[in-house]
């Protein structure tokens, strides 16, 4: 069995990220996907103009990235009825998430301490490895194990958590 000091599950912006600003740390980024891969859904990044200020690793891709200003203005329906509309100078920018996700990753990747496995996690579970406590992910076939895991897939992992079974 593998041993890392953090699993992340799931490669796209927030694993990437993650991984990206870890130092000192074992990490395996997991995803069910190789990369690059399309996803269609969350292209839209919001308040996006200033990341890079804020974001080292966004500010190395920034300029690699095709993205569009997608929207100044925002109507929100409840049922089919009008609530509210606002307008902002910049709202959000929209980018391809084939490209923008393949880059984040990349950067990541780039570091000594950082590798990727496209793997799909059937299953988690609290168990001590060579008398450390932690979590083991599975495939069916193969087994890895960190002390700690990140849930970075849109909330999926947290289907496998069972907080109060392990202790958290």
């Amino acid at each position: 069995m593998e041993k890392f000091d953090l699993i992340i599950v799931g490669a796209g912006p927030a694993g990437s990220t993650a991984a990206y600003y870890t130092e000192g740390l074992k990490v395996l980024i997991v995803d069910k996907c190789d990369f690059p891969r399309h996803k269609s859904c969350g292209g839209g990044l919001i308040s996006s103009k200033d990341w890079h200020l804020e974001f080292d690793n966004y500010k190395k891709i920034k300029e690699k990235i095709n993205s569009a200003c997608g929207s100044s203005k925002i109507k929100i329906y409840w049922n089919n009825i009008y609530v509210v509309s606002r307008k902002f100078k910049h709202l959000f920018d929209q980018v391809d998430r084939y490209e923008f996700d393949n880059l984040l990753l990349q950067l990541a990747l780039k570091k000594e301490n950082v590798s990727f496995l496209k793997f799909d996690v059937q299953e988690i579970k609290e168990e001590k490895f060579e008398e450390e406590r932690g979590i083991i992910i599975s495939d069916g076939v193969k087994e890895i194990f960190a002390p700690y895991i990140i849930g970075a897939d849109a909330g999926y992992i947290v289907k496998w958590l069972n907080f109060s079974a392990i202790g958290i």
